[in-house]
C-alpha cells in the first residue's frame, strides 16, 4: 500500500463523523426544509448519501475486484430518489447506515494490495473507474452533499430568523 492509501482510508472512515457533525442539532422543520421546490431536503440528502455509499460505491469495489473491467451504468440520482426514497425512514437509521457503509468501504480498502487499488469498472462516460478513483470520488461526493446540507441550513436560518424579517 502506498502512502496515499492509508490517508484515503482514514478519510472514508471520517465521512460518517463529518455527516453527523453537519446535521448536529438539526430541528424537525429544518430537516424537511427545501430551499426551492426542486431541491432536496436534508432527510433526502442523507438518504441519497446512504444509498449511493451502500448500493453503488461499495458494490462497484466488489465488482472491480471480482471482474475488473465490468461495465457499469451511469447513476441517475433524481430517478433513484423518486423510485426509492421513503420520508418515513428514521433519520438516525439513515445516518447509522451511512456510517456502516463507510466502515465497510474502508474495510474493503484495508484488505487491498497495491495492484488491487488499480482494479476498475468501466463507465461509459468516465471510462476506467479504479478503486482508487472510486475512493476519491466517494470522499468528494460526501463533501459535496455536506456542503449542500450546510447551504440548506443557511437558507433555512435566513428564511426563519428574526434578522430576515426586519
Amino acid at each position: 500500500m502506498n502512502k496515499l492509501h492509508p490517508y484515503l482510508i482514514a478519510q472514508v472512515l471520517a465521512c460518517g463523523d463529518l455527516l453527523n457533525t453537519a446535521v448536529k442539532f438539526v430541528g424537525d422543520d429544518e430537516l424537511w426544509f427545501k430551499p426551492a421546490p426542486a431541491d432536496w431536503n436534508i432527510h433526502q440528502v442523507v438518504a441519497h448519501l446512504r444509498d449511493v455509499q451502500r448500493d453503488l460505491f461499495l458494490p462497484r469495489i466488489v465488482m472491480a475486484l471480482k471482474a475488473p473491467g465490468t461495465p457499469v451504468q451511469p447513476f441517475n440520482a433524481d430517478a433513484h430518489m423518486q423510485a426509492h426514497y421513503s420520508a418515513d425512514e428514521p433519520f438516525d437509521k439513515l445516518l447509522g447506515d451511512f456510517d456502516s457503509a463507510c466502515q465497510q468501504f474502508a474495510a474493503k480498502l484495508q484488505a487491498l494490495d497495491e495492484a488491487q487499488w488499480r482494479c476498475h469498472v468501466q463507465h461509459p462516460k468516465i471510462t476506467n473507474m479504479s478503486i482508487e478513483w472510486l475512493t476519491w470520488h466517494t470522499i468528494g461526493h460526501t463533501y459535496e452533499h455536506i456542503s449542500q446540507i450546510i447551504s440548506n441550513r443557511d437558507q433555512y436560518y435566513l428564511k426563519t430568523s428574526e434578522v430576515s424579517k426586519v
